[in-house]
């Protein structure tokens, strides 16, 4: 018989990460990230860590990856990292169901406010973001995302990618039954279908994890995983176990195999206490 009076989840110890680096080639960096103990409103951006205990709704993570030239690309993903942790914010949920539908609204809202920037300043008309955003549910990872910014797991020595690319190459490469690399080859430069701010109303993708104690969450924009191969990433991760110390080897080793674009990324271990 089912207990009518299941004893409360406990809460999630959280130790997260960020950093954000130029990159080798660029001059501006256009990547945002955060991580943010949305119970206290205390947020941290890139070169900080954070330890804290987490129940459902109370924390969250995130990656933009903007662009649009000139400082468009600046400006889109402050504007939906900004957006993003207000709409969390008074969003006050306590369960999964609520929690996934706020975290996608808020991504809707993001969008928005995004799009009604570049609307009001022609300067800014062809800016939009990547946004791959992670928080808490009952026992498990909820993860919104538009874009090409991805999330990835470690779990037991593997590491597992929990997004999928929106991007042309990855759509071909699925209907074609082919590799991204040869399709790559086929079709030359990658192309996101979608951004936050390309239009009022996007798709976002949401995804669901079951988190074990010992879990690590890693989002990162393109400018990590396009130089750095998965098992690489993967070795990093597990031999660096504390956060800022992964989050400083990721970045130096997307620099070290020549820095092509900004390199940003987001590292949180889950403990139960």
């Amino acid at each position: 018989m089912k207990d009518p009076f299941p004893p409360p989840a406990r809460p999630f110890r959280v130790v997260a990460a960020a950093a954000s680096d130029v990159g080798k080639h660029r001059t501006n960096n256009e990547d945002r990230v955060v991580v943010a103990d949305l119970a206290n409103g205390v947020a941290i951006s890139d070169g900080v860590s954070a330890s804290t205990s987490a129940w459902c709704g109370e924390w969250l993570a995130a990656v933009c990856d903007g662009m649009g030239g000139e400082a468009g690309g600046e400006v889109a993903s402050r504007l939906a990292i900004d957006a993003l942790l207000a709409a969390m914010l008074v969003s006050h949920v306590s369960d999964s169901e609520r929690t996934a539908d706020a975290l996608k609204q808020s991504v809707l809202h993001a969008s928005h406010i995004v799009f009604n920037a570049a609307q009001s300043d022609r300067r800014l008309s062809r800016m939009g973001t990547t946004a791959t955003v992670a928080t808490l549910g009952d026992s498990e990872i909820l993860i919104a995302q538009v874009g090409d910014s991805r999330a990835y797991l470690l779990r037991n020595g593997g590491l597992f990618q929990l997004t999928r690319d929106q991007t042309l190459v990855a759509l071909l490469a699925e209907r074609l039954q082919k590799s991204t690399e040869e399709i790559a080859e086929t079709y030359g430069s990658n192309v996101i279908l979608q951004a936050v701010g390309c239009r009022p109303n996007i798709d976002v993708a949401l995804t669901r994890v079951p988190i074990a104690s010992g879990d690590v969450l890693l989002l990162c924009s393109d400018g990590l995983f396009g130089p750095v191969p998965d098992d690489t990433i993967r070795d990093i991760l597990i031999e660096h176990a504390e956060p800022d110390a992964a989050c400083t080897a990721l970045v130096a080793a997307a620099n070290a195999r020549g820095g092509p674009d900004n390199v940003s990324c987001v590292v949180a271990k889950f403990q139960r206490p």
